[in-house]
């Protein structure tokens, strides 16, 4: 049953996404009335337009964040807007309920650094969905942002993590931190089904090299385009890069 505060969205394909960021995703119900409530925002804006979110092009949804950013409020629920119009465009396209995604092109708004803070719930969605696409890169970049947020791994310990850590069937992974110290830590479905295909013919597959520069190479599950182990600077820029497109003030592991 509905909230009754929570505001009412107009469109059923909204409320459809909202629904599988509930059972599918697992969101929280305060982030999921949080997106509710900026998914009514654009819904607002698109009727004052006569448009509709199968029917929004590209320069419809800069115009919208060019009224948020005249609007007078902060640039960082701005950002949150983009990124939940962003996530629902991602949704629309993945469920073949519109041929193409307008927000692809979509920059984030940049958001004046300061001391770091942890992300806030919309901030790490926003930043999991930055990564779109379909080469062997994008979906290694996917499948480590989903490792890195369901594990809480730091960033050393995925570029350290090898094939038999991994344990998909019963979604544990081991990893070893400072001193080697080794802890078993569970992870979700989403993480799951990010590394099963990153780990599928479509992702790993692709970067393994003809021959393998080094024997540990070929025991990592993250690698380089050039097949060899992901080490942790360009990990870091992969996080960097995606909360960059995500608009997020800071995105650190």
């Amino acid at each position: 049953m509905t909230d009754p505060s929570t505001p009412a969205v107009a469109h059923a394909h909204v409320e459809s996404f909202l629904q599988w960021m509930t059972v599918e995703r697992g969101r929280a119900i305060n982030t999921v009335i949080s997106y509710r409530r900026d998914l009514v925002k654009y819904e607002d804006f698109l009727l004052s337009k006569k448009k509709t979110i199968l029917t929004v092009e590209e320069q419809d949804i800069e115009t919208f964040v060019k009224v948020m950013q005249a609007s007078g409020e902060s640039v960082a629920s701005t950002a949150r807007r983009i990124a939940a119009v962003r996530m629902l465009h991602s949704y629309l396209s993945s469920e073949d309920l519109r041929p193409d995604n307008p927000t692809a092109r979509l920059e984030g708004v940049k958001v004046p650094s300061g001391v770091p803070k942890p992300l806030s719930l919309v901030e790490v969605e926003s930043l999991l969905s930055a990564t779109t696409g379909e080469s062997s890169t994008e979906i290694r970049d996917r499948a480590l942002l989903e490792f890195l947020y369901a594990t809480g791994a730091r960033i050393s310990e995925a570029c350290d993590l090898n094939l038999d850590d991994l344990d998909l069937s019963a979604r544990v992974v081991r990893l070893f931190g400072k001193g080697s110290k080794e802890r078993i830590v569970p992870f979700g479905r989403t993480a799951e089904e990010c590394l099963r295909t990153y780990l599928g013919v479509a992702g790993r597959s692709n970067l393994i090299p003809d021959n393998w520069a080094k024997g540990s190479d070929r025991d990592a599950v993250f690698l380089t385009n050039k097949g060899r182990r992901l080490n942790r600077q360009k990990a870091w820029h992969i996080v960097r890069d995606a909360g960059v497109r995500a608009g997020i003030r800071s995105a650190h592991a």
